[in-house]
């Protein structure tokens, strides 16, 4: 069914215009593009398999509830996320998300301690296929292990996934049957980053000045500038007339 019509937009539409159109122009790194904690239901299709997946309070990182995956093979993908804006440009995005192996001994259909077997893969969707990201193993099992280790997920997006039509998928591999084998996943959030502009054909970067501005940082950790050990001659010093390289 079609539908077409002549219409004048009045002064309310053009203002909600000009904020959408403002908003995506300003968008920057920092910005996130996506983010579930799960809080407020479980929005994510569930396939792959006859095993289960929803949401429970047993665990979470924030506030009080998480999405687990038991059972046997089972898939959950999130709704779609357009990040096509940023194909081609300096820009990309960040992948994180709280991952935690089910525990041995949990409340009956809570959580369960998944076997070395009983794997959690990470995926991402990418021109009509789906990307393996990582795989994460289950615990060697009692008495060596009593389950529980919380992992943090971190994947910077390559430009095949930066696209109208990006979907996450979470794959438990495998399961020993119904209410065992949990993993349990929280705060999965999608962060537009800024990638520096790559230097120019005969640019040296000595990294002598107070910080690193050509440089992009991801992660936990820090990084930056520090004159505890150098490659370099000082600052002001030649080697054959030219600034030594790191």
């Amino acid at each position: 069914m079609s539908c077409s019509f002549s219409h004048t937009p009045g002064p309310w539409v053009v203002l909600a215009a000009l904020l959408l159109f403002g908003q995506q122009s300003f968008a920057a790194a920092g910005d996130i593009r996506f983010q579930d904690d799960f809080e407020s239901g479980f929005a994510w299709a569930t396939a792959c398999g006859g095993g289960t997946a929803g949401i429970n309070t047993y665990t979470s990182q924030s506030p009080t509830t998480s999405m687990f995956l038991a059972a046997s093979r089972v898939c959950a993908i999130s709704p779609v996320i357009d990040v096509s804006d940023l194909f081609g440009g300096t820009g990309g995005a960040v992948l994180t998300a709280w991952l935690r192996r089910g525990v041995l001994g949990a409340p009956f259909g809570q959580s369960d301690m998944p076997e070395f077997a009983d794997s959690l893969s990470v995926y991402y969707f990418s021109t009509g296929s789906w990307v393996l990201i990582q795989t994460f193993d289950g615990e060697f099992g009692f008495p060596w292990d009593t389950g529980g280790d919380v992992l943090q997920f971190f994947f910077a997006l390559p430009q095949n996934g930066l696209h109208a039509n990006l979907c996450l998928g979470f794959l438990l591999n495998q399961g020993g049957g119904a209410n065992q084998d949990f993993w349990h996943v929280d705060d999965v959030v999608l962060t537009e980053t800024q990638v520096s502009p790559p230097l120019a054909p005969g640019v040296c970067d000595a990294f002598d000045g107070p910080s690193a501005t050509n440089w992009t940082f991801a992660g936990t950790g820090t990084g930056g500038v520090s004159g505890v050990t150098s490659g370099d001659v000082p600052v002001g010093e030649h080697d054959d007339g030219n600034l030594r390289h790191v």
